[in-house]
């Protein structure tokens, strides 16, 4: 995934005496040809090519996401620090935000950061080496022994983007405590003739929950006692996001909580986050891969079903982009603008031409011609006109795809709109990405019930709002019309609806020309209001139809199913999630049940090895599997795996003993004999073991039985 501290790359070594020159031999593509080897050597560079570009673009989107996600509190935070001596997430991506807080903190004021982890600060003076040492870069390495390592990855990120601030300070071998480091900081950094601005520490505590309370009030004690001279700031990563900071109050006294005077910054939720998330990678950029409705709810399910961990979306997300391009001989005709996609046509031979006419929308497409004979004959006959026609379908694609992001904008602020108007159920409206999983669903968001609710909605508010609801369209189409340009005509469109809107609106205020007299005038006052109201509420009444009818045709078009384009399959990865799910779901049963059942290959050693003779003289038939044997030379948790696979749903529990006792009595046989108590120990140290790995389980039929779990062999 995208990292933003990098190790620098070291500097390449350099050899004494003369350099001997090599001849340089082309560098062998990682991909390998495809349709049965006549993929051409220049296509599977290509497409090899594609892929990088397309991981890497990849990575600056996620990059790009962790950057603006939180943009506003990181502001916040930053202004907080500045002004600060002037009189829930996962902890993984804790750790993401607080570097950023980092960097943004280093670039502008010159502040010096230290970071916490709870498993290097055990104990006051451990945590007061950890900030003394890390406050002049120095790594925090434990003196009382040589293989404890103190420090961790956040103080190597610090040390390397500190450079610039705390190269220029002198390591003082020194300064070991809180009270030697006050005293240095006063003769080094305290303001002279107001020329030196006000370096802060700032300590950042990312899993605050995780500390231990009575050592981190020792430290705020000890931090508040030095505030005069050391102008300190703690920053308190909270993970439960949901409470606030009530564990301060829960797990902290009065007097710290006091001291610290606790200022909130909230986060981003998880559910906008996975909104940018999905926005940014999978629905803005109109040339990229797609993926399925099945790969998407898999790519979730990584995201959201997993502590919303992005390194598993975005691990989940390369592994199809890798799978995609490294077995899809088309790949090399969707990363590339259809304007340039010429220059592809010539890589294409008469297999990648045979393998587009078995798409099944080329099907429906020929079949859609069939009323022009010899069109269709040129399709199923004609490579180089089927290669003509695909610059066509690489720019309705890619139209499709920009027109559905415009559309999809705009239901968001249709229902947003009518949230506000009619007082909506939050819980009753959907998300960005609840909304794209609807739309990769059969028939589509625009045919989705959904849709028929929220224009059904919107008769129901004030005729006058829909004024507000034009102008939001307008300045969001306004905003996307210089980089797409088929979004032309509904912006005319929107534009005249507002104009209509503004027209009725100063009808209602336009003095009426009248040649008449005063009291004329007078008389007929009331009737001629009246009029023009009942006249203005008509105006509106038809303009929200109208709205409503153009909303409804504008959402059908370009909210249909992904299938109704011509070669869809090409763009998008539909892949069946099993290869996702080895990759990244691990079967933990099947695993345990293997280890167990076949532990002479899952461990692969000597000593478990069935003998050529002992084998046939155990079983002469066919289906019985060495494997199978029971050796006393397994584990006990094993051989007792494999005695439960002998019975049935219920275990006795002495029979079970018996049998045990029976096997591991065959080892050390010529040496001494085995002790009862020393059997029984064995026995429910591997019963236990089952009980806890849900084998086997207690049942209350017979209190000396115990039921099996799980069934079947593998």
């Amino acid at each position: 995934g995208s990292v933003f501290f990098l190790p620098k790359k070291p500097a390449p070594a350099k050899h004494a005496g003369r350099k001997k020159a090599r001849v340089s031999s082309p560098e062998r593509v990682p991909f390998e040809p495809l349709l049965e080897g006549q993929e051409s050597s220049k296509a599977t560079q290509t497409r090899y090519d594609d892929y990088i570009r397309a991981i890497q673009c990849l990575e600056k989107k996620i990059e790009n996401f962790l950057l603006t996600v939180n943009e506003s509190a990181i502001s916040d935070l930053c202004n907080f620090v500045k002004n600060a001596y002037n009189k829930g997430i996962d902890k993984e991506e804790n750790t993401k935000f607080f570097k950023c807080v980092s960097q943004k903190l280093q670039q502008a004021n010159q502040n010096h950061i230290v970071f916490l982890n709870s498993m290097d600060c055990t104990d006051l003076k451990r945590t007061e080496k950890q900030v003394v040492r890390q406050f002049f870069g120095r790594e925090a390495i434990d003196e009382d022994s040589d293989n404890d390592d103190c420090s961790n990855e956040y103080q190597e990120d610090c040390q390397e983007d500190d450079e610039a601030s705390i190269c220029s300070i002198d390591p003082i071998e020194d300064i070991v405590d809180m009270n030697t480091l006050a005293q240095w900081y006063e003769y080094n950094y305290q303001i002279k003739d107001g020329l030196k601005p006000l370096s802060k520490l700032v300590i950042i505590i990312q899993d605050f929950e995780c500390f231990i309370p009575e050592v981190l009030e020792n430290f705020i004690y000890m931090c508040s006692h030095y505030q005069d001279r050391i102008p300190t700031i703690l920053m308190l990563g909270i993970t439960t996001c949901i409470r606030g900071i009530d564990p301060l109050h829960e797990n902290y006294s009065y007097s710290v909580v006091r001291l610290l005077k606790p200022v909130a910054f909230y986060l981003q939720t998880q559910k906008a986050r996975c909104d940018d998330l999905v926005s940014q990678c999978l629905v803005e950029d109109a040339q990229c891969m797609k993926v399925g409705e099945n790969t998407y709810e898999f790519l979730l399910d990584m995201f959201i079903g997993r502590k919303f961990s992005l390194s598993l979306f975005v691990s989940s997300l390369k592994y199809a982009l890798m799978h995609y391009f490294y077995t899809n001989p088309l790949s090399i005709l969707t990363t590339i603008e259809p304007e340039a996609i010429h220059s592809r046509l010539d890589l294409l031979n008469e297999n990648h031409v045979e393998m587009i006419r078995m798409q099944i929308s080329f099907r429906e497409y020929v079949e859609s011609k069939l009323h022009q004979p010899a069109k269709a004959r040129q399709l199923l006959c004609d490579d180089y006109y089927v290669k003509s026609l695909l610059p066509t379908f690489s720019q309705n694609m890619a139209t499709y795809h920009q027109r559905f992001a415009i559309a999809l904008e705009l239901v968001i602020f249709l229902q947003e709109f009518l949230q506000e108007c009619l007082n909506y159920d939050v819980k009753k409206l959907k998300s960005r990405y609840e909304l794209y999983s609807i739309a990769l669903k059969k028939p589509g968001l625009g045919e989705n019930e959904y849709i028929q609710i929220l224009l059904d909605d919107l008769i129901k508010i004030d005729p006058k709002q829909i004024g507000e609801l034009l102008q939001i369209f307008v300045s969001l189409l306004k905003n996307v019309f210089d980089h797409v340009d088929n979004i032309k005509q509904e912006y005319e469109d929107f534009y005249q609806f507002l104009i209509r809107s503004k027209e009725i609106e100063n009808d209602l205020t336009r003095p009426s020309a009248s040649t008449r007299s005063a009291a004329t005038k007078m008389k007929n006052k009331e009737s001629t209001i009246l009029q023009k109201i009942e006249k203005i509420g008509d105006d509106y009444k038809q303009l929200v139809i109208d709205v409503i009818n153009y909303l409804s045709i504008f959402f059908d078009e370009n909210l249909r199913h992904y299938s109704t384009n011509t070669l869809f399959e090409i763009f998008y990865y539909q892949e069946d999630i099993s290869i996702l799910e080895c990759a990244f779901v691990p079967k933990i049963r099947s695993a345990i049940h293997a280890a167990l059942g076949l532990s002479t290959e899952y461990i692969n050693c000597n000593c478990c090895m069935v003998d050529s003779d002992d084998e046939s003289n155990e079983k002469d038939d066919d289906d019985w599997d060495s494997r199978e044997q029971i050796l006393s030379t397994h584990n006990d948790t094993s051989i007792l795996y494999k005695l439960h696979l002998q019975c049935g749903k219920l275990i006795n529990v002495r029979d079970w003993l018996d049998s045990f006792e029976n096997v591991i009595s065959k080892e050390n046989l010529e040496n001494r004999k085995l002790n009862e108590k020393e059997v029984v120990a064995r026995f429910i140290k591997g019963f236990e073991e089952l009980k806890l790995i849900g084998i086997i389980g207690s049942t209350s039929r017979k209190t000396d039985h115990f039921k099996r779990l799980s069934w079947g062999k593998l």
